[in-house]
């Protein structure tokens, strides 16, 4: 079954789509990849408390929670030292703060770390806000029949208290006078 990242109703994107980024380490960065963000700047600050997701809103470029707003800064290595982007063995990606005025230091560097895949996080582990889940663990009833299924729990049987699919087990979303908790 297929996931997608959530931030509370709103899509983030598919797990698993490619996004043409690659983390401080050469690694290829897909939607859902979890990554470590810290800043490399004259203190040396270290790692940030929260690991933040790699996402792509539809229609829109991917990028990592956090850094939306910084731009990106690529460099292409052969046999490790930089290269072009014909001639080359590794990408590696940093972030960095622009020159307004507005931005904490023109100096601020972000390296990005990939610290799980999109298939090794957990359904519903939040970071950030944001979430995978399965693209179809909720459903809708319409006139007492689920939209995933097809059940139909009839007229008058269906009850408040029922709160998933008996055929697949979805959740039943939350609807007019039900008044279970989600």
């Amino acid at each position: 079954m297929k996931r997608i990242l959530k931030s509370g109703d709103v899509c983030m994107g598919t797990c698993g789509d490619t996004t043409g980024l690659y983390d401080s380490d050469g690694n290829s960065l897909h939607v859902g990849d979890l990554v470590a963000v810290w800043t490399q700047d004259v203190k040396n600050r270290g790692w940030n408390d929260e690991p933040a997701y790699v996402v792509k809103e539809q229609g829109g470029k991917p990028f990592i929670m956090g850094l939306k707003a910084t731009h990106l800064v690529r460099e292409h290595i052969l046999n490790g030292d930089v290269s072009n982007e014909e001639h080359y063995d590794t990408v590696l990606d940093t972030y960095r703060c622009n020159t307004d005025l507005t931005c904490q230091s023109k100096d601020t560097t972000w390296s990005v770390i990939r610290i799980k895949t999109f298939d090794q996080a957990a359904d519903e582990e939040i970071w950030g806000g944001v979430r995978p889940v399965s693209e179809d663990s909720e459903t809708d009833l319409e006139d007492g029949i689920t939209v995933c299924c097809g059940y139909d729990f009839g007229m008058d049987q269906f009850d408040d208290a029922i709160r998933f699919c008996p055929k697949c087990g979805r959740r039943i979303r939350k609807q007019g006078n039900a008044f279970w908790e989600k």
